[in-house]
């Protein structure tokens, strides 16, 4: 009998490690996978700034330029990252064939704490764009706390005490807010073309909003 309950005992004892196991990957990799970014995720790839102060991540020479308007705390944006973008860069931007721009346009957040961040981030370091973009992503789809900030700077190791500093001043979004109003966009996330001699143009067949990967992977392939 005391073996048995001593079998029983370590069953329930390896039961709980391996739920209490689940719990802790839930909490990093649930909502979107892990938090943390490689500061240097992007450096194989080629990265500018626009003269109004959007960064683009590919190729100069790449036919396509795709513009996203979008807002880290916005659903649909995290979403739409998943199934669009991410495999929008790893095609398209990776291989040469298009870029990406990526405007900041607040329909979440009211404070625009999180592009403040980014744009802080860019200050510490210029090549940190990219990987504050996707960072702050999976911590807003991992629940965005009063913490998260703090998170942010600790994960892409930045002074967290100068992000505090600089937030006040930050502004590039309202630079990506008022060029989208100026385009017509209205919701998040948003999708459109810049074309070969710098406009910015609707992507045909999509009214509003982000276009389907289908649509923009027909147009990046017809450019080659």
């Amino acid at each position: 009998m005391e073996k048995k309950n001593q079998s029983r005992i370590t069953i329930l004892a390896l039961v709980i490690g391996v739920a209490l196991i689940a719990v802790a990957l839930f909490i990093v990799f649930g909502n979107g996978g892990s938090t943390a970014v490689a500061p240097d995720a992007y450096a194989d790839i080629p990265q500018s700034v626009t003269e109004d102060g959007a960064h683009v991540l590919g190729n100069p020479d790449a036919p396509i330029t795709l513009v996203e308007f979008a807002d880290f705390l916005c659903p649909h944006c995290q979403a739409y990252r998943h199934d669009v973008i991410d495999p929008f860069i790893k095609e398209y931007v990776r291989t040469g064939k298009a870029k990406l721009e990526y405007r900041m346009f607040l329909t979440v957040d009211r404070t625009a704490i999180t592009p403040r961040l980014l744009e802080c981030a860019v200050e510490q370091n210029e090549n940190i764009f990219w990987a504050g973009h996707d960072t702050l992503f999976n911590l807003a789809e991992n629940g965005w706390t009063n913490e998260s900030s703090r998170e942010f700077a600790t994960l892409l190791d930045l002074d967290y005490g100068k992000i505090l500093d600089c937030i006040p001043e930050a502004d590039q979004f309202s630079t990506d807010v008022q060029l989208g109003q100026a385009l017509g966009v209205a919701s998040t996330p948003t999708t459109l073309l810049r074309t070969a001699d710098g406009d910015i143009t609707n992507i045909a067949g999509v009214e509003r909003g982000g276009a389907p990967y289908s649509t923009i992977a027909a147009i990046v392939e017809a450019a080659q």
